[in-house]
């Protein structure tokens, strides 16, 4: 998904942290490689 870049990729991953969270209610990593966004989400 690094392809996307500016705005589009800002709501983006937004929205995966958003699902994310909502889903998990933990804390949320997230980066971006040159192949794909990854999203993690682990207790603190």
């Amino acid at each position: 998904m690094c392809e996307y870049s500016g705005r589009s990729y800002e709501v983006f991953v937004n929205k995966m942290l958003q699902s994310c969270c909502s889903l998990t209610a933990t804390h949320v990593q997230c980066y971006c490689d040159r192949r794909a966004v990854t999203l993690q989400c682990g207790l603190q």
